[in-house]
């Protein structure tokens, strides 16, 4: 395995939580993204966007520039 594919609709915990229906949080998702690009894995983030995360496009973007 060298890629995995990720979902993650906000960084926001809060907005992030409305749209799983508080199934996981942005911090334990991220935290794993992070340990897979410290192991060499290629990630794929998909993002559903919806009106309730249409704030989060910016924040997500930078954060995932960080990680190229």
């Amino acid at each position: 395995m060298n890629r995995i594919n990720v979902s993650l609709d906000a960084l926001n915990n809060e907005i992030l939580s409305k749209m799983n229906r508080g199934k996981a949080k942005s911090e334990e998702i991220v935290r794993g993204i992070e340990e897979a690009v410290a192991q060499g894995l290629a990630i794929k983030v998909n993002m559903v966007v919806k009106g309730i995360n249409e704030s989060e496009i910016l924040p997500m973007a930078r954060f995932l520039k960080k990680k190229e």
